[in-house]
């Protein structure tokens, strides 16, 4: 089951550099317009805002967990006995799955609810893939704190990944 999520969180990650590449070029051709021609692409703003950041968000949710890059309070575990560490671990590691479905489900109501929603008056573009970018990207990073349960024990979990030390100099 990892090989498969490991090579869904590769094709998501690339997507969302790939997203952030198009947003990149997007906007740079939208002010040259703007600015140099005085004709700005019409939506440019509205497309960039409702998908490209969320692709670029959303899909990198799972890759930023993996690779251990999120911000982690740990000032406070070094006073605690390693059993009661290891305890604490299992329990942030769990809060986190629970919270984590919470949003896959809050997310997937916002898209049921908003299944007819359009990009803008000038466009007539349906939102639903935006919404179904962040059930998407959720839902893998939820699974990967799922799948991770097993290795809290061991400290290999995404939530407490230890930072590598810099080489003494």
């Amino acid at each position: 089951m990892s090989k498969v999520l490991n090579r869904i969180e590769r094709v998501l990650s690339n997507v969302s550099v790939a997203s952030v590449l198009v947003m990149v070029c997007f906007t740079t051709i939208d002010a040259a317009g703007r600015y140099l021609l005085n004709q700005p692409i019409h939506g440019a703003y509205a497309v960039t805002e409702k998908y490209l950041m969320i692709i670029t968000v959303f899909f990198a949710f799972s890759y930023g967990y993996h690779n251990g890059s999120y911000i982690r309070v740990t000032f406070l575990m070094r006073y605690f006995s390693p059993r009661v560490r290891l305890s604490l671990n299992y329990i942030v590691q769990i809060l986190s799955v629970l919270y984590g479905i919470l949003l896959v489900l809050g997310i997937f109501t916002t898209t049921v609810g908003n299944i007819n929603l359009n990009l803008n008056d000038f466009y007539d573009v349906p939102l639903l893939p935006a919404y179904l970018v962040a059930v998407v990207g959720l839902l893998m990073l939820t699974l990967y704190l799922f799948l991770d349960l097993r290795h809290v024990k061991d400290g290999k979990s995404g939530l407490f990944v230890e930072e590598e030390k810099p080489p003494a100099t």
